[in-house]
C-alpha cells in the first residue's frame, strides 16, 4: 500500500505515523471550470484529493463520486478519474504538474445546479464538498438517440444523419494536429461522423506497457483524445469510439496477442486467446476499463456510440467460441448501459456482418446499430450495399450503416480511382438504401486526405439536411427507371467450393438483383455430390428478346454439363467448355431460369449474363409520404470503367416510373447535380392514378432529384409553371406487353387528342379528346383498340393534337 497525494504527488510514508494511515480521505480544493455553461455543454469538476491507494485506476481501491441535482430534483451520479496534464514539447508532449481528479458532466436541464463530490478509499469515504452552476438554454442539440427504427435523432428530436468516414488514429509524431487537420476539412464539406480506434499504437489506455487495469502510462494517450473529442464538438463531428481491435485478441489476423497484458505469457490471466471473453478476472478487468473510459469521456455527446470490438470475427477460432462471445457482447453492453447515465449508443462489428453468429449478436437488446463491413469491388458493389443494409433494416428494426468500405489497399485507390468515384458512388448509394448514415471510407490518411476528396461529402450533406427523415417516414424503394438503350447485366456469384446458402434469384428490369448474386455458388456441382449442389433459378423480366450466357472459368472437374431449363423446359444441353461462353435465347417476358451441372464434377462460373436487359441507369430511391428523393447514376460512371474507358456515354433522357403514391395531386420535381448540388432543372407534374413519370434531364455522371408534394391539382393551380411548350415524351416502359404510359406537355389549357395508330396510318383507339389543363399529364394503354380487344405485336405510333401542333412517336407493342 502507499499513501498517495494526487496534488502533490510525494509518497508520504516517512512523514506520517502509522495512525494516520487509516484517515478518511481528505479532498482540499474543488474548482469549477465555469459557474455558467449552456445544456449539454462541458461542466467539469478539478480536485485535489488525499487518499491512500496503490493504483488510482482502481475504483475499488480509491473513487472520486459526484452527485448532481438537477432543477427538477432528478440525481445523476457519475465516476471522477485520476488526471494528468500535459504541454506540447514540439511534437511530443511531457506531462505538467502532478495530477488531479476531475469529474465531467453535460447538464440536460437549464436552471440552477447543486453537486456534492465524495472521495472513497479503503478507510472510509468523506463528507461531501459541495457547490454549484448555472445551465443556460444553447443550441447545443445533445446526445444521439435511437428512435427505435431505421434512423437517428438528437435529444431536441431533431434527426442526425451521419455524414462521414473512419478516421482510425494519427501518425505517432503528432496525431491530435493531424486529427484536427482532417475534423477540420471534413466538417467544412458537410461530414458530421468519425469512427475512431481505441488501437494499441493510438488511443488505447491499456495496453503492455502498463500492465493490467492500471492506465498511468497511457495518460498522454488519454490526453490526445481529449483533445480530440473536443476538437470533433467544436467542429460538429461525432464519433464512434471502437474500444477493442480484432488483433488484440488475434494471433492470425494483424496479430498482437503476444503484446496483450491479458496474455497469460505477460502475466495476464488468459492462457488462450478465446480466454478475454470467459474468464472472469479478464472480464473484470475489462469492465474497470469501461468504467474509466465511461468517467472520462461519457459525458460528452459527440461520442456517437460505443463499439466494443472492431471485427471481433477476427479473433482466434471466433466460429467455436460465437457464443461465448456473443455472452461477452451481452454482458458488457450491459454493463456500459449501466455505467453510462447518457445512454449512449453500443454496438460492434464484424469483418462482413451477416453470419448467423452475427444475426445472433444484432439481436442482442443492448446493441443499439447494427453494420456491414465490405470491400468487394464487383460490378454490382453499390447493389450489394442496398441488400446489406435493407437486409439488416429488415431483420433487425435498427439503424444500420457500412461501417467500413473502400479498396483492399491505399495504393490501389489511389492509382486507380485518384478522384473519388467509387467513394462518391457508395455514399449516394447507401444514403438511399435507408442506413442511418453514408457508407464510411476506411483508407481516410493515405487516400481521402493526401488526395483532398472530402468535396464529395458537401452536396450529399446540403441534399439530407432538406429531407425531414423522421417526420416523413422515408422508405428505401426501388424505382423503375428506363433509357432509350439497354445493357448486359452481370452476375458474378460469390461463394466458393461450398454448398450456397441461396437459390433463387429475382432480376428486376431495372437491373437489381435480390439477393445479391454474390450469394450465389461459383461452382456449380454435379448430380453426384448432393450435399454441395444448389443449382440457382433466375426469375427475370425481359422488356425485349434477349440472350442468357453463362461465363466458364479455367477450374473444372470431372465431365460437367450445362443444362438450362426455361420455364421448366430444357433449352439448353451440352458440355461445359473451359472460360467459354454458353448461350441460351430468351423470348420478352416473365421467366424462370433455371442453371445446373447435369453431369459430374464442377465447372467454374465467372459470371451469368442477362444479354439486353438493364437500362443505363441505376436507381436509387427514398420515399416518404409527401416527399420522395432519389439517386440515378449512369452505370458507366464506375472507378473501373472510367478507369479503362475515360467519362461515360451521356445518357440523354432517362425516364423514372414511379408508383403506389398515396397522395394524387401536383408535385414539385428538382433535378441537382451530386457533385456540385447545382440545381439542374425545376419541373410541377401531376400524378394521375397514383403514378408519376418523369423524364429526366440529360446527365453524364450521375443525378439527384427532390419530390415534394404540393397538393390536389386543382388547389394548387395557380402554382403552376406555366410549360412554354409542347411535348409527347416517349412512352415507358418501351417496348411493353401489358401497359405503358404516355406523358404529354401543353403550354396552356386547350383542346387536346391522342391517338394510337398503326403502320398504315389507320387509328386503333383514342385515348384522350377533350380539353386539357396546362403542364404535364399522363395516361396507360394497356395495348388495346377501341373495343377493348388486345393488339396483335408490333410497332404503334402514338400521335397528339393540340390546335396546330401535331407530333408522333413510336411504340413497340410485344406479347
Amino acid at each position: 500500500m502507499r499513501l498517495c497525494r494526487s496534488r502533490c504527488g510525494l509518497i508520504l510514508l516517512l512523514l506520517w505515523s502509522v495512525t494516520d494511515l487509516d484517515a478518511l480521505p481528505v479532498v482540499e480544493s474543488v474548482h469549477t471550470n465555469h459557474d455558467t455553461v449552456s445544456l449539454f455543454e462541458k461542466f467539469e469538476l478539478t480536485a485535489q484529493v488525499q487518499a491512500t491507494y496503490d493504483n488510482a485506476y482502481d475504483f475499488d481501491q480509491v473513487n472520486v463520486r459526484v452527485t448532481f441535482a438537477a432543477p427538477s430534483g432528478r440525481l445523476s451520479r457519475i465516476d471522477g478519474f485520476q488526471f494528468q496534464n500535459f504541454r506540447d514539447v514540439g511534437t511530443t508532449l511531457r506531462s505538467e504538474g502532478l495530477p488531479v481528479w476531475k469529474a465531467r458532466f453535460a447538464p440536460n436541464e437549464a436552471g440552477l445546479w447543486h453537486f456534492d463530490l465524495t472521495a472513497h478509499d479503503a478507510s472510509g469515504t468523506t463528507s461531501a464538498t459541495s457547490g454549484t452552476f448555472i445551465c443556460r438554454v444553447g443550441d447545443d442539440p445533445g446526445f444521439v438517440r435511437s428512435t427505435g427504427g431505421a434512423y437517428l435523432r438528437f435529444d431536441d428530436s431533431t434527426q442526425y444523419f451521419a455524414i462521414g468516414e473512419n478516421m482510425g488514429w494519427g501518425s505517432s509524431r503528432d496525431p491530435v494536429a493531424d486529427f484536427r487537420h482532417w475534423l477540420d476539412d471534413l466538417s467544412t464539406h458537410g461530414g458530421n461522423y468519425i469512427r475512431t480506434w481505441m488501437a494499441s499504437w493510438g488511443f488505447a489506455v491499456e495496453w503492455l506497457d502498463t500492465g493490467l487495469g492500471n492506465y498511468e502510462s497511457r495518460q498522454h494517450r488519454a490526453f490526445q483524445l481529449d483533445q480530440v473529442v473536443d476538437h470533433a464538438r467544436r467542429r460538429g463531428v461525432y464519433m464512434q469510439l471502437v474500444l477493442n481491435n480484432h488483433g488484440q485478441v488475434s494471433t492470425r489476423v494483424n496479430p498482437e496477442w503476444d503484446n496483450n497484458p491479458y496474455n497469460a505469457a505477460n502475466g495476464g490471466p488468459c492462457e488462450q486467446t478465446w480466454d478475454f471473453f470467459t474468464d472472469g478476472k479478464a472480464r473484470n478487468l475489462f469492465k474497470r476499463r469501461l468504467r474509466y473510459i465511461v468517467a472520462r469521456w461519457g459525458y460528452s455527446p459527440h461520442i456517437l456510440a460505443w463499439e466494443l470490438f472492431n471485427e471481433v470475427d477476427l479473433t482466434d477460432s471466433y466460429q467455436e467460441h460465437a457464443d461465448d462471445i456473443a455472452q461477452w457482447h451481452r454482458e458488457m453492453a450491459a454493463e456500459l448501459v449501466s455505467l453510462d447515465i447518457n445512454g449512449h449508443l453500443v454496438t460492434t462489428s464484424f469483418s462482413g456482418g451477416g453470419s448467423r453468429s452475427a444475426e445472433a449478436m444484432w439481436n442482442i437488446d443492448d446493441l443499439d446499430l447494427t453494420q456491414h463491413h465490405y470491400y468487394a469491388l464487383d460490378d454490382d458493389a453499390l447493389q450489394v450495399q442496398r441488400e446489406l443494409i435493407l437486409g439488416h433494416r429488415q431483420s433487425f428494426d435498427k439503424p444500420g450503416m457500412i461501417g467500413e468500405f473502400c479498396f483492399t489497399d491505399a495504393g490501389t485507390a489511389r492509382s486507380s480511382d485518384p478522384d473519388g468515384v467509387y467513394l462518391h458512388n457508395s455514399l449516394w448509394a447507401s444514403a438511399f438504401s435507408g442506413a442511418m448514415g453514408t457508407a464510411a471510407i476506411w483508407w481516410w490518411d493515405n487516400y481521402v486526405a493526401p488526395l483532398d476528396l472530402y468535396f464529395h461529402f458537401r452536396a450529399l450533406s446540403a441534399f439530407f439536411a432538406d429531407l425531414d427523415l423522421l417526420g416523413d417516414d422515408f422508405q428505401p424503394r426501388i424505382v423503375r427507371a428506363g433509357s432509350a438503350s439497354a445493357e448486359d447485366l452481370m452476375a458474378r456469384p460469390g461463394i466458393g467450393l461450398r454448398r450456397a446458402s441461396v437459390a433463387q434469384f429475382e432480376v428486376a428490369p431495372s437491373g437489381v438483383i435480390t439477393p445479391s448474386p454474390v450469394r450465389a455458388g461459383r461452382y456449380l456441382f454435379g448430380v453426384e455430390d448432393v450435399d454441395r449442389r444448389n443449382p440457382p433459378t433466375f426469375l427475370v423480366d425481359y422488356a425485349q428478346a434477349g440472350e442468357f450466357h453463362i461465363l466458364t472459368g479455367t477450374d473444372i472437374s470431372g465431365r460437367p454439363r450445362l443444362t438450362v431449363w426455361l420455364d421448366g423446359v430444357m433449352v439448353f444441353d451440352e458440355e461445359a467448355g473451359a472460360e467459354s461462353t454458353h448461350v441460351t435465347h430468351v423470348p420478352v417476358g416473365t421467366r424462370a431460369i433455371r442453371v445446373e451441372n447435369s453431369g459430374s464434377g464442377y465447372v467454374r462460373v465467372v459470371s451469368y449474363a442477362f444479354v439486353r436487359y438493364q437500362p443505363t441507369v441505376l436507381s436509387f430511391a427514398l420515399q416518404g409520404k409527401h416527399t420522395m428523393a432519389g439517386w440515378l447514376q449512369n452505370r458507366k460512371y464506375n472507378w473501373n470503367d472510367v478507369l479503362k474507358d475515360g467519362p461515360p456515354v451521356p445518357v440523354e433522357q432517362a425516364t423514372l416510373s414511379i408508383g403506389e403514391l398515396e397522395l394524387e395531386g401536383r408535385y414539385s420535381v428538382r433535378w441537382s447535380d451530386p457533385l456540385s448540388g447545382e440545381l439542374l432543372r425545376s419541373d410541377q407534374v401531376v400524378s394521375i392514378d397514383g403514378m408519376l413519370i418523369l423524364d429526366t434531364p440529360a446527365f453524364t455522371w450521375d443525378l439527384a432529384y427532390l419530390i415534394r408534394y404540393l397538393g390536389a391539382d386543382t388547389a394548387v393551380a395557380e402554382l403552376a409553371v406555366q410549360p412554354e411548350e409542347f411535348a409527347l415524351s416517349h412512352n415507358y416502359p418501351n417496348p411493353f406487353n401489358s401497359d405503358t404510359v404516355i406523358r404529354y406537355r401543353l403550354p396552356q389549357a386547350m383542346h387536346a387528342e391522342l391517338h394510337i395508330r398503326d403502320l398504315l396510318g389507320q387509328r386503333v383507339t383514342t385515348l384522350v379528346a377533350g380539353m386539357h389543363p396546362p403542364g404535364w399529364s399522363q395516361i396507360t394503354w394497356r395495348g388495346t383498340d377501341d373495343g377493348g380487344q388486345r393488339l396483335s405485336s408490333g410497332i404503334y405510333f402514338c400521335e397528339l393534337i393540340a390546335g396546330s401542333y401535331h407530333t408522333s412517336s413510336k411504340v413497340a407493342l410485344l406479347k
